[in-house]
């Protein structure tokens, strides 16, 4: 019994989501640059909250990104060049997006 409720614990972690309050009717925007109109904006990310991820991989045919708002698909990558940030630019990035367009339409 105790390895059962281990394996179930582990299924779980807590985690925290930042959420964005609404403040209609002022808009939340977010710069990357600097802009006079990016003085007194409201930011995305202002409403954390803790909550519980469970393992979905059991589950992974029934998500989908239009109902779900995200999907689960497994992904197996052979690049191994971490440290090498041209290389996982040149040949990590397009793995992924070849993945996406793959997976996504």
């Amino acid at each position: 019994q105790q390895k059962v409720d281990l394996a179930e614990r582990f299924l779980e972690v807590r985690s925290i989501f930042n959420y964005t309050k609404d403040v209609s009717p002022q808009l939340t925007e977010l710069y990357f640059y600097e802009d006079e109109k990016a003085n007194h904006i409201h930011e995305p990310g202002d409403d954390p909250h803790e909550m519980a991820v469970h393992d979905g991989w059991s589950q992974a045919d029934d998500f989908d990104i239009d109902k779900h708002g995200f999907a689960l698909k497994a992904f197996n990558s052979h690049f191994k060049d971490w440290q090498d940030e041209k290389m996982v630019t040149q040949e990590f990035y397009p793995e992924v997006v070849d993945f996406l367009k793959k997976e996504m339409g």
